[in-house]
Protein backbone atom coordinates (compact mmCIF):
# COMPACT_ATOMS: atom_id res chain seq x y z
CA UNK A 1 0.00 0.00 0.00
CA UNK A 2 2.82 2.40 0.89
CA UNK A 3 4.64 1.71 -2.38
CA UNK A 4 1.46 2.34 -4.33
CA UNK A 5 0.79 5.64 -2.53
CA UNK A 6 4.39 6.80 -3.05
CA UNK A 7 4.29 5.87 -6.74
CA UNK A 8 1.07 7.73 -7.46
CA UNK A 9 2.18 10.75 -5.44
CA UNK A 10 5.40 10.93 -7.45
CA UNK A 11 3.57 10.45 -10.75
CA UNK A 12 1.08 13.22 -10.00
CA UNK A 13 3.82 15.63 -8.94
CA UNK A 14 5.89 14.92 -12.04
CA UNK A 15 2.82 15.26 -14.27
CA UNK A 16 2.03 18.65 -12.75
CA UNK A 17 5.64 19.79 -13.15
CA UNK A 18 5.68 18.70 -16.81
CA UNK A 19 2.47 20.63 -17.48
CA UNK A 20 3.87 23.73 -15.79
CA UNK A 21 7.06 23.51 -17.86
CA UNK A 22 5.06 23.08 -21.08
CA UNK A 23 2.86 26.06 -20.25
CA UNK A 24 5.93 28.12 -19.42
CA UNK A 25 7.35 27.33 -22.85
CA UNK A 26 4.07 28.20 -24.53
CA UNK A 27 3.57 31.50 -22.72
CA UNK A 28 7.17 32.63 -22.97
CA UNK A 29 7.56 31.80 -26.64
CA UNK A 30 9.77 28.78 -26.03
CA UNK A 31 13.49 28.29 -26.29
CA UNK A 32 15.02 27.08 -29.56
CA UNK A 33 16.58 24.00 -27.93
CA UNK A 34 13.39 23.04 -26.12
CA UNK A 35 11.27 23.69 -29.21
CA UNK A 36 13.56 21.49 -31.33
CA UNK A 37 13.53 18.78 -28.65
CA UNK A 38 9.74 18.74 -28.23
CA UNK A 39 9.05 18.86 -31.98
CA UNK A 40 10.54 15.42 -32.55
CA UNK A 41 8.09 12.93 -34.06
CA UNK A 42 8.17 10.68 -30.98
CA UNK A 43 6.90 13.46 -28.72
CA UNK A 44 4.21 14.49 -31.18
CA UNK A 45 3.02 10.89 -31.41
CA UNK A 46 3.11 10.39 -27.65
CA UNK A 47 1.10 13.57 -27.15
CA UNK A 48 -1.61 12.34 -29.50
CA UNK A 49 -1.69 8.92 -27.82
CA UNK A 50 -1.86 10.46 -24.36
CA UNK A 51 -4.88 12.57 -25.28
CA UNK A 52 -6.78 9.63 -26.79
CA UNK A 53 -5.88 7.37 -23.86
CA UNK A 54 -7.10 9.91 -21.31
CA UNK A 55 -10.46 10.02 -23.09
CA UNK A 56 -10.90 6.25 -23.37
CA UNK A 57 -9.58 5.09 -19.97
CA UNK A 58 -12.50 6.19 -17.71
CA UNK A 59 -15.01 4.61 -20.09
CA UNK A 60 -13.11 1.32 -20.23
CA UNK A 61 -12.68 1.19 -16.44
CA UNK A 62 -16.42 1.74 -15.99
CA UNK A 63 -17.24 -0.98 -18.52
CA UNK A 64 -14.90 -3.48 -16.87
CA UNK A 65 -16.19 -2.84 -13.35
CA UNK A 66 -19.86 -2.86 -14.36
CA UNK A 67 -19.54 -6.43 -15.69
CA UNK A 68 -18.74 -7.92 -12.28
CA UNK A 69 -21.44 -10.15 -10.72
CA UNK A 70 -22.34 -7.52 -8.11
CA UNK A 71 -21.84 -4.60 -10.50
CA UNK A 72 -19.15 -2.41 -8.97
CA UNK A 73 -19.52 1.21 -10.05
CA UNK A 74 -17.00 3.93 -9.32
CA UNK A 75 -17.19 7.69 -9.34
CA UNK A 76 -14.42 9.79 -10.88
CA UNK A 77 -13.69 13.00 -9.02
CA UNK A 78 -13.11 15.95 -11.28
CA UNK A 79 -15.09 17.91 -13.82
CA UNK A 80 -18.68 16.67 -13.86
Amino acid sequence: MLKNACYYTLVHLLYAMANIMALFLIFCGGFPIARAFLSRPIFIGLGKLTFVTSLITPIMVQLIYSQLPEGLFICFFGVQ
